[in-house]
């Protein structure tokens, strides 16, 4: 918790959120309680939300699937979790190929 005080002003409070993303607070606390799986931001010690840079994207593509493409909250939920594993998986498939250019450059010198 010591770094969310040194980094306070990389920091977003709910107000500032719900400003940005054009939604109300009660929103926010809504979908933080049906997403908890790919939306959880950070408290303070005396349990105020701080939200990061992150965050705020991931509340632009919840809005995104809810407001603007119709999603329901389940339907959402499933295409977030269709979406997080196919980047792990992208992620795994960059990993794999710079180990493989590495150990070809070992090999062959």
């Amino acid at each position: 918790m010591k770094d969310l005080h040194i980094s306070r002003n990389l920091w977003l409070t709910i107000d500032e959120i719900a400003k940005l993303i054009g939604v109300p607070k009660y929103t926010l606390r809504y979908w933080e309680s049906q997403f908890s799986d790919f939306l959880n931001p950070e408290r303070t010690n005396g349990g105020h939300r701080r939200f990061t840079e992150d965050d705020m994207k991931r509340i632009k593509k919840i809005k995104e699937l809810l407001k603007n493409k119709g999603y329901s909250i389940k339907g959402a939920q499933k295409r977030l979790k269709t979406e997080d594993h196919r980047l792990n998986t992208e992620d795994l498939d960059y990993l794999a190929q710079k180990i493989a250019l590495v150990l070809k450059k070992e090999f062959l010198r």
